[in-house]
């Protein structure tokens, strides 16, 4: 994607006081970040992402970058956190994909990320940024609000959520 958020490259420091770099992701990433997924647990842990096998999932790596603005997060050279934007409906909408690494969450990375997609979202053109998530899934949840998505479903046990642009 050409359109991109002026604050990339962003450097910070996560609650450990790591630097971390927040970048755009481009094709030579496709091996870290499937390497990323691989060593992610659980396998499968929502709506079967990521998969079980390393075939299957370099396979939905390397189709998630391919036309979907994607950010990595990376500590020194290894990436610890991926989040994408998936178009749903052109200068509209998008869905909000993001893991973190299980060996850097609670540390500040995903809310980062989050902040950034947001950005990204907007200046592309986007309206609005949906997900789904995992009921039992507090830290992700925490995320979210604490960005500004809201719950748009009841409770069950997967719960959808929007983030207006325009409103935040």
């Amino acid at each position: 994607m050409s359109v991109v958020s002026k604050d990339l490259p962003c450097r910070f420091r996560d609650k450990h006081n790591t630097e971390i770099v927040i970048d755009l992701c481009c094709d030579s990433d496709c091996e870290q970040i499937g390497e990323m997924y691989w060593h992610f647990e659980p396998k499968e842990s929502y709506q079967g992402i990521p998969p079980r096998t390393r075939e299957k999932t370099m396979d939905w790596v390397r189709g998630i970058l391919r036309d979907n603005m994607n950010l990595k997060a990376r500590c020194g050279s290894q990436v610890i956190g991926h989040a994408s934007l998936l178009k749903i409906r052109e200068n509209d909408l998008c869905e909000y994909l993001i893991f973190v690494h299980q060996d850097f969450q609670n540390r500040g990375i995903g809310t980062k990320l989050t902040e950034i997609a947001k950005r990204c979202a907007a200046v592309q053109g986007y309206h609005h940024i949906w997900l789904s998530v995992d009921l039992y899934n507090s830290r992700a949840i925490h995320v979210y609000t604490k960005t500004g998505f809201r719950f748009i479903t009841p409770v069950e046990a997967e719960r959808e959520m929007v983030l207006d642009l325009d409103k935040s």
